[in-house]
């Protein structure tokens, strides 16, 4: 049921629901007011991004990987999670893997280490609190090798050539989100040098 919630909260942050399309859901799926009342106050803080639901695409010689960011700036991820009881303190944001992982891809795409925005959405009570963190190259080097290690023992096991079979469609999707991010973002900097 919290799955369910949050992720209709994710579809309305991320455009592909209306905040009517989600109440409707909501209520569809036998939800109380109270969380038609929370999903409300979340959806109308209005957070500022440019591509929302970016999915960004890596090919290594060896494997590749790919990612979808609730978010992304020219130089900043932006992640929604919605909880009651996680991502309640500064070292919760700053140790996490999973923005470890989508700050390596932004990196190998851009050369730039982004900052990253991680907005805690209370399911509870509605409440939004904001933390800001970054990752260093070791960091991003650990996480490279952890995928390396990841990749090695799925391959040996058989598991890796079945997912890549499986993801085909997926990975055309990333790739052309993956174009055009990199396409604004080569026009957005050739613009600001010229000023």
């Amino acid at each position: 049921m919290e799955m369910m919630f949050g992720s209709a909260i994710h579809d309305g942050l991320s455009g592909k629901l209306s905040d009517a399309e989600v109440e409707a859901y909501l209520q569809q799926h036998h939800f109380t007011g109270d969380y038609i009342r929370v999903a409300n106050e979340i959806l109308k803080k209005k957070f500022d991004i440019i591509h929302k639901e970016l999915k960004l695409y890596i090919d290594w010689p060896d494997f590749s990987l790919a990612c979808v960011l609730d978010g992304l700036n020219e130089d900043e991820i932006v992640e929604h999670k919605t909880t009651k009881n996680g991502w309640r303190t500064q070292q919760d944001v700053d140790d996490h893997g999973q923005l470890t992982l989508y700050a390596l891809a932004h990196q190998i795409l851009t050369g730039v280490i982004p900052r990253i925005t991680l907005n805690r959405l209370d399911t509870g009570n509605g409440r939004v609190k904001t933390y800001t963190s970054t990752r260093n190259g070791e960091q991003l080097n650990a996480m490279m090798n952890e995928l390396v290690s990841m990749y090695k023992e799925l391959k040996e096991l058989g598991w890796w050539h079945r997912r890549q079979m499986r993801s085909e469609f997926y990975i055309k999707e990333c790739k052309a989100d993956t174009q055009k991010f990199l396409l604004w973002r080569n026009t957005l900097q050739s613009t600001t040098a010229k000023s």
